[in-house]
C-alpha cells in the first residue's frame, strides 16, 4: 500500500516540553495557526511524497548508506521566526543554530539520493528548522510578527543528534499524525542487505 513519507531527525522530550512551553505562549497572541503537538515536532530532511512499498525498500537502503558516511552531531535551536516573514506568517518555526552545517549536508545526501531512485527532486531551498505551527490553507497567521519579536523564552540545550528517522505521515482533518518506519543510526558501517527490521520509534 502506498505511504505518504518524509525523512526527519526526532527531537529529545526535554526539547519537545521547552517548544511546546513556547508554543503555549504565542498561541493566545496569533490568529488562525494550526499547531504541532510536542509529539509531532522534528527537523524535515526530506519530503518523499507518496512512495510505493517497493519505493520504502530503496529509500531505506538509500537512507542506512547516506547515514553511515555522517557521524552524529550536537544539534541546537536558536530564535523562532515565519515563513515567509513575519508580517505574512504562514509557518511558524525555530531555526537550527548548532549543527547547521552537519543538518545540511545530511539533507543534500538525501536529496541526492532521493533524485536518483525517481524520487521528486524539491524545489525550494532546504532551511534547517522545527516547525511549530502552520496557517490553514492560504490565510496568514494575524498577529504572528507581534508575538515572535516579544516573546522571551529560553532555547532548549543542544543534543547529540545520532540518527535519522523515516515517517510515514498520516492525514486526517483533526490533522497529521506520524509513524517512525525506521530509525537509523548515523555513522554506523552498512552494507546492502534485503530489508531490515524496523527499530522502535524514538520516544
Amino acid at each position: 500500500m502506498p505511504q505518504r513519507a518524509f525523512i526527519g531527525i526526532a527531537l529529545p522530550s526535554e526539547a519537545r516540553a521547552v517548544l511546546e512551553a513556547l508554543c503555549v505562549q504565542l498561541r493566545p497572541r496569533m490568529r488562525h495557526g494550526r499547531w504541532v503537538g510536542p509529539e509531532a515536532m522534528h527537523v524535515t530532511l526530506k519530503f518523499l511524497g507518496t512512495i510505493t512499498p517497493q519505493q520504502r525498500d530503496d529509500v531505506e537502503v538509500m537512507i542506512r548508506t547516506v547515514a553511515s558516511r555522517e557521524p552524529a552531531f550536537q544539534l541546537g535551536l536558536g530564535a523562532a521566526g515565519a515563513f515567509p516573514s513575519l508580517r505574512a506568517a504562514r509557518v511558524i518555526w525555530v531555526g537550527v543554530t548548532e549543527g547547521e552545517e552537519a543538518v545540511c549536508r545530511l539533507a543534500e545526501a538525501l536529496e541526492q539520493g532521493a533524485r536518483a531512485l525517481g524520487l521528486p527532486a524539491e524545489e525550494r531551498p532546504f532551511s534547517a528548522h522545527v516547525t511549530l505551527g502552520r496557517a490553514p490553507q492560504r490565510a496568514a497567521i494575524r498577529g504572528a510578527e507581534e508575538a515572535l519579536r516579544g516573546v522571551v523564552w529560553q532555547p532548549p540545550a543542544p543534543w547529540k543528534a545520532g540518527e535519522v528517522t523515516l515517517y510515514q505521515s498520516h492525514l486526517s482533518s483533526a490533522g497529521a499524525r506520524y509513524e517512525a518506519l525506521a530509525v537509523i543510526p548515523l555513522g554506523t558501517s552498512f552494507e546492502e542487505r534485503p530489508r531490515s527490521t524496523v527499530d522502535s520509534p524514538q520516544s
